[in-house]
C-alpha cells in the first residue's frame, strides 16, 4: 500500500462530511474531508459510494503533494502501474512519480512540463488498454484566470444515462456489438485534425502499439448499469461491419451521447481533486486560455476488462 507523508492518523469526522449533487444528471460536492490531514474507511467507502452514485465528485480547497495524491488513489483503487520505457518516453510524469502524469500547457527551459492537448476530443481514458481505468484522480496545481474568471473547464456526460435514453430498437441492434479502440487512431485523427501537440508516435511504438476490441455496450463491473462504451477519441470501427455503416452508427451514436441533457460542467479552481468513474462518464477539455498557466496531475486505478 502507498502511503501519504504528511498524517499519520485519520482526522475526517465521519459525521462532518457531506455529498451534495450537483443538480446534473452526473456530478457531486464533496465536503468535510482533508485528504491530506487523513480520514478514516467509512469516510472513504462514502467517497466511493458518490463516485458510483454521480459517477464525478469533487473535494475543493484540498493541499496535495503528489505522494498524497498518490496514496489516496490509492485507497481508491490499485494504481495503474507506471508505463514501460517506451510508451513513458511518449508522456511527461510527476518527477520521481511515474504513475502521475503532468497534464500542462507549462513550458520550462523550451520544453513543456506536460502534455497541452489532452482532452481534445470526447474520450473515456485508456479505453484503447485491455484493462482500462476504473477510477481517475485529477488534481489542480494552476488554473488560469483571465479577469477573474477562472478558464479550462471539463465537461463529462452520463454514458449510463445515455444508454438508457436509447429506444428498445436500437439497444437491441447495438447489445453484441464490439468496437476497436486505437490509440495509433486517436494519435492520427488530431493530427488529421491539426490540433495535435505533442510528437507523433514513431515507428517502433506503433509497432508495439495493440489495437483493442471492447463491447460497445458495457455492464458496469460495480453497479450492473449498461452504457455506451465508445467515444470520438479512440473508436475506430465496429467489428465485423462495413466501414460505411461503422462509420455512420458510430457517428449518430457519438452526437447522442453528448447531449446536453446528459452533460455537467466542472467550473475548476486551484486546490480540486476531482474523482471520476472512468466506465460511466466521457470528459472534454476547454481550451479557452490561449498561454495562461494551467498545470493539474493525474492518477489511474486498474480497471477490468470490459465486459
Amino acid at each position: 500500500m502507498i502511503e501519504a507523508t504528511r498524517s499519520e492518523q485519520p482526522a475526517a469526522a465521519t459525521e462532518l462530511v457531506q455529498v451534495t449533487p450537483s443538480g446534473d444528471m452526473l456530478g457531486a460536492e464533496i465536503t468535510g474531508i482533508d485528504v491530506a490531514a487523513g480520514f478514516d474507511e467509512t469516510a472513504l467507502m462514502t467517497v466511493r459510494d458518490a463516485v458510483l452514485r454521480h459517477s464525478l465528485v469533487v473535494l475543493r480547497d484540498q493541499n496535495l503533494s503528489p505522494a498524497e495524491q498518490l496514496a489516496f488513489t490509492n485507497r481508491m483503487g490499485e494504481v495503474r502501474p507506471a508505463p514501460p520505457p517506451a510508451d513513458g518516453a511518449h508522456i511527461t510524469s510527476v518527477p520521481d512519480y511515474p504513475q502521475l502524469l503532468v497534464v500542462s500547457n507549462i513550458v520550462e527551459d523550451g520544453r513543456p512540463v506536460g502534455i497541452s492537448d489532452a482532452g481534445l476530443l470526447w474520450h473515456s481514458d485508456t479505453c484503447f488498454q485491455a484493462k482500462p481505468e476504473l477510477f481517475v484522480t485529477l488534481y489542480a496545481l494552476e488554473i488560469p484566470v483571465r479577469d477573474g474568471v477562472a478558464l479550462g473547464d471539463t465537461r463529462y456526460v452520463s454514458t449510463p444515462g445515455a444508454y438508457d435514453a436509447l429506444d428498445a430498437k436500437t439497444k437491441e441492434r447495438i447489445d453484441k456489438l464490439r468496437v476497436v479502440q486505437s490509440y495509433i487512431y486517436h494519435m492520427d485523427k488530431l493530427e488529421r485534425l491539426g490540433i495535435l501537440t505533442r510528437s507523433q508516435l514513431t515507428e517502433e511504438q506503433r509497432r508495439n502499439t495493440v489495437e483493442l476490441s471492447h463491447p460497445l455496450v458495457r455492464t458496469h463491473p460495480i453497479t450492473g448499469r449498461k452504457l455506451l462504451y465508445i467515444n470520438e477519441a479512440f473508436s475506430d470501427r465496429i467489428e465485423g461491419m462495413p466501414e460505411e455503416e461503422s462509420r455512420e452508427l458510430l457517428d449518430e451514436l457519438l452526437v447522442h451521447i453528448t447531449r446536453e441533457d446528459f452533460m455537467t460542467r466542472h467550473h475548476w479552481q486551484a486546490g480540486d481533486l476531482l474523482i471520476w468513474d472512468n466506465c460511466a462518464t466521457q470528459h472534454l477539455a476547454t481550451f479557452d486560455y490561449g498561454t495562461l498557466r494551467r498545470r493539474l496531475h493525474r492518477c489511474g486505478t486498474v480497471g477490468p476488462i470490459p465486459v
